[in-house]
């Protein structure tokens, strides 16, 4: 994994990555375990939480072929490897251990069957917005910036209209977990989540 600068995380086309843990963002399956609103259930590599499935990333830098392949499987019931993904959104074969960016996500779930998308490299997903995706069989994948460094895919999976919730799913290598934030706080440029200092710095919304 190349070296991070701070300065490279407020550039446009900053990648997302995981240093061990990577936020998802992004709202079932046959395999794993039901969640419910106040947690996540997980079984083997895979999480399911209503009519979305959750995968653990399988490469330590591609956190964002992990979410793309939720958000892939959430609009057009399929499954395609997460390494299909990372060729299909970076141009190359080989499935390298490689950060991406808001256009290597689109261009990947593009390349698998999602036609409808919005892309926004810098800015931050409208409550409008997420929850026209989240009611159409879609969601959204945002950017969160680290305050302690590095940048994460942090995918949206639903949305509470009431309380103007949204639900988010944090993944790793190893685990799924997931909290619902008010989305003004999540929104807010610089929130606290599981814990976490960060800032939101872009998305890909995606609906059927």
């Amino acid at each position: 994994m190349q070296p991070r600068r701070v300065h490279d995380l407020l550039r446009p086309r900053f990648r997302w990555h995981s240093h061990g843990l990577t936020v998802l963002l992004i709202v079932m399956a046959t395999i794993g375990l039901l969640i419910s609103s106040a947690g996540v259930a997980h079984a083997a590599t895979t999480v399911t939480w209503g009519q979305w499935k959750f995968y653990y990333q399988e490469k330590s830098n591609i956190c964002w072929a992990a979410a793309s392949k939720s958000v892939v499987h959430r609009v057009t019931g399929v499954e395609y490897t997460q390494c299909s993904l990372v060729n299909a959104g970076l141009k190359t074969t080989g499935c390298p251990n490689q950060t991406g960016t808001v256009y290597d996500i689109d261009r990947a779930i593009k390349a698998m069957g999602v036609t409808h998308t919005t892309v926004s490299p810098s800015g931050r997903p409208a409550w409008a917005n997420l929850r026209t995706w989240t009611t159409t069989n879609g969601g959204a994948i945002t950017g969160a910036v680290w305050g302690s460094g590095g940048a994460h895919a942090v995918p949206i999976a639903g949305t509470d209209l009431a309380s103007t919730n949204v639900y988010v799913v944090k993944i790793s290598t190893t685990a799924v977990t997931a909290q619902w934030y008010p989305h003004t706080t999540f929104n807010a440029g610089s929130s606290t989540i599981f814990g976490q200092p960060f800032t939101v710095q872009g998305f890909v919304g995606a609906w059927r």
